[in-house]
């Protein structure tokens, strides 16, 4: 009697803790989700018509890119200098230079609580012990997996495919390169194929279910897999450690509270980059939105060339990232390692802790939306929408 008391002891528990986690999910998609709904008008693409230049105060050009550009992003270029997005006009950009960017160093972008010492706007401040603290290097077989996914399904290249976009776009082969080359290095990959056409604002409402999904999977990196829309091959095509290929732009979105941690992650990356393949990353981008990207920390969208590179560079590029992303996370060659742990929180204690941050990311939801909405009729617009297509109520 008390062995079959025991055993249906534990199974309580192990009920208890599902039923947990399960409803932690539940809460964290609905509050996140309508967060991320909210956010999304912000961050819409362009088409190769419209696209967004870059300048200097002297008029030099510095980038071009079909994503929403507006004051207060910050962009770091291939040679690590940083310019401050100070104004836009249609599709022409402003940049004020910041300072040249030190990858390795204590330099964080400006976020809520940490004192600025500097009034020039959102560029690069030094923060004393911003820099992430040197963990143990992990090796590939003792950290989570690496999960991917493409928000915009049907990217496609049109050397290749003819067409820009399909149902089923070339950018799944793209994430394959990068998922093979990380699994040669011993890393467990989820490279997650759900389609989320058509290319429209709700795209990421629709990923976000997905990326939900594989933070189940204890993920160390979550990346969305992305093509740029300019009309220009050449600004993307390089030849990168004797090979033909399309570099790279890492994005991080500054409209989330993994901010920090995640251009820390991309800075990682490019320093790594850098070293290993120069020329492959061609720069960072902190641009207004959120991208998914408060779901967990190491998130990050990378854009593969634009959609007049070839499938084929797309694809080599894809391989070579692997290099920087794997010494990132495995802290090698001497670069910063980026201390990812899999220490897990267990236990009554970290279950109400959960429940108090869930409890917090709701009503920081509920005050999101009302601030981007202006009203309460807007809020139960955006919660009605999102019970309408997530729910079925």
């Amino acid at each position: 009697m008390k062995k079959n008391s025991f055993w249906k002891g534990e199974f309580r528990v192990r009920y208890a803790q599902k039923l947990r986690l399960s409803l932690t999910m539940l809460l964290l998609l609905i509050s996140a989700t309508i967060i991320a709904g909210a956010a999304n008008e912000s961050y819409n693409e362009h088409s190769s018509d419209d696209y967004y230049i870059i300048h200097d105060e002297s008029g030099n050009v510095l980038s071009m890119m079909s994503l929403l550009v507006s004051a207060g992003d910050y962009l770091i270029t291939e040679d690590n200098r940083g310019y401050t997005i100070t104004g836009v006009e249609g599709f022409k950009a402003k940049a004020r230079f910041d300072q040249i960017v030190d990858l390795d160093g204590a330099a964080t972008l400006g976020v809520p609580g940490v004192p600025r010492v500097s009034e020039r706007g959102p560029g690069l401040v030094a923060v004393p012990g911003s820099a992430p603290e040197s963990l143990p290097a992990q090796t590939s077989q003792s950290v989570g997996p690496i999960v991917t996914y493409c928000t915009h399904s049907g990217e496609s290249y049109e050397p290749t495919s003819g067409t820009d976009n399909k149902k089923y776009g070339d950018i799944f082969e793209v994430q394959d390169a990068l998922a093979n080359a990380l699994k040669k290095k011993g890393f467990e990959v989820v490279a997650s194929k759900d389609n989320f056409n058509p290319h429209d604002a709700d795209a990421y409402m629709r990923s976000r279910r997905t990326a939900a999904q594989l933070l189940q999977k204890r993920p160390v990196v979550m990346i969305d897999i992305h093509r740029d829309g300019i009309p220009n091959a050449s600004y993307y095509r390089r030849e990168v450690s004797g090979q033909q290929v399309a570099a790279t732009r890492l994005v991080v979105g500054r409209q989330n509270a993994n901010r920090g941690v995640n251009f820390e992650f991309a800075k990682q990356i490019k320093a790594a980059a850098d070293k290993l393949h120069p020329g492959l990353v061609r720069e960072i981008f902190w641009a207004k939105g959120n991208y998914n990207q408060d779901l967990a920390p190491r998130s990050i969208l990378i854009e593969f060339g634009t959609h007049k590179n070839s499938l084929d560079n797309a694809a080599k590029g894809a391989a070579l990232m692997a290099d920087p992303i794997s010494q990132v996370i495995t802290g090698t060659a001497g670069n910063r390692a980026a201390g990812i742990s899999q220490g897990q929180a267990t236990g009554r204690s970290a279950s109400r802790a959960v429940w108090w941050v869930l409890g917090l990311v709701v009503v920081g939801a509920v005050g999101f939306v009302l601030l981007n909405s202006g009203s309460w009729g807007r809020v139960k617009e955006r919660f009605g929408k999102f019970f309408r297509q997530e729910v079925g109520l």
